[in-house]
């Protein structure tokens, strides 16, 4: 069974062709879906079902890498009282000499040894809002397999830990970077690279290929990392963060948001893919992780460096104020079928979400 991927309509005509207005959907499993945007699309879009069965059939599953065997995962937890006392004894601005200390110690219970299943399902079910891989990859010129490379979009990852969510986008065919503040982290993450070989990171789909993968140590609030990968503000055409968000300080949540604006490629071709973690924490309880519940993503991004009220840990919103001149804006929003273990209750229910945002300019 077809289901649309918004709020909206969708209809069949006696060609067995369904239309919908707002944007260009897939067959998935229904999710919850919030604000969706009226504008995704300049033009209305048809397709067969036979036609969306083919899209999804050619871009397969696959079993996640095999873990690092120097790999140390603790236990599934969000209190981490050990990271609570190492950083109190930092700044929220020199916090990140706090991981780097980590790092060398070998010290990572945040680790979970291999990319978030959230982060596939999007991928292979939100193509709709994300697209291909490859820009225009309806180029006659694509098509054929030429210049294939120098269309290939970037993604990024900023805190990417070991780098198995930058195998995993590369394996879709992005030119994915991974951005450590650690000079030991991006060390590991390399011969994580060269344990897994060209050959151990799948090709998700043959005629999209496999993109770059890279590694750069830098601050993701200055520049000096992007000179180093030759890549401007505004050029990424995704960025995914998972445990960056609820790892910084809430102090620097309005820096956050404000760089995410800067980094994104313009809509409609810059996505933000924040998969929300974790939201069940009391926001009040000392991090990291810091409590994330989907209202600090919303606030922050829809006001970009603007200082916010909090109160008890929680962001103090009003639905009556509007989204700032450069805010960005939430195009869809629910809550994965599959995560790690850490995002679900004790009784297995999944409490993170997956929103996709994009700049309004």
């Amino acid at each position: 069974m077809f289901q649309a991927g918004t709020e909206r309509a969708v209809s069949y005509d006696n060609n067995n062709t369904y239309y919908i207005r707002e944007q260009t959907i897939v067959p998935v499993r229904l999710f919850k879906t919030v604000r969706t945007s009226p504008n995704l699309v300049n033009s209305p879009t048809s397709q067969t079902r036979s036609e969306l069965q083919n899209q999804l059939q050619r871009i397969p599953r696959h079993p996640p890498l095999t873990p690092s065997p120097a790999s140390t995962m603790s236990q599934p937890s969000l209190n981490q009282p050990k990271l609570s006392e190492h950083f109190s004894k930092f700044t929220p601005e020199t916090q990140g000499e706090g991981w780097d200390q980590l790092w060398k110690k070998d010290t990572t219970p945040w680790d979970r040894g291999e990319h978030n299943p959230a982060l596939e399902d999007t991928l292979l079910q939100r193509r709709g809002f994300l697209g291909s891989a490859l820009r225009n990859e309806e180029n006659e010129e694509i098509s054929e397999g030429k210049n294939v490379d120098k269309r290939r979009k970037k993604a990024l990852v900023p805190g990417c830990g070991r780098g198995f969510d930058v195998f995993l986008l590369a394996g879709f065919g992005y030119d994915a970077y991974g951005l450590e503040y650690s000079e030991t982290a991006v060390e590991i993450c390399r011969k994580e690279a060269e344990r897994i070989g060209e050959e151990g990171i799948p090709v998700r789909d043959a005629e999209v290929g496999k993109g770059r993968v890279m590694f750069v140590q830098g601050d993701f609030f200055k520049n000096d990392w992007l000179e180093k990968i030759g890549v401007g503000e505004g050029e990424f055409d995704l960025i995914y963060d998972y445990t960056f968000f609820c790892a910084l300080n809430p102090v620097l949540r309005p820096k956050w948001a404000l760089r995410m604006t800067q980094l994104l490629a313009p809509s409609p071709h810059g996505n933000l893919i924040c998969l929300e973690f974790p939201t069940a924490k009391d926001p009040a309880a000392q991090g990291p992780p810091f409590g994330s519940p989907p209202a600090a993503y919303m606030e922050h991004l829809s006001h970009p460096g603007e200082d916010l009220p909090y109160e008890n840990g929680h962001v103090k919103g009003n639905p009556l104020r509007e989204v700032s001149p450069n805010g960005m804006e939430r195009i869809s929003h629910w809550q994965p079928e599959r995560t790690h273990a850490v995002g679900k209750d004790d009784a297995g229910n999944v409490q993170d979400w997956v929103a996709i945002w994009r700049r309004r300019n």
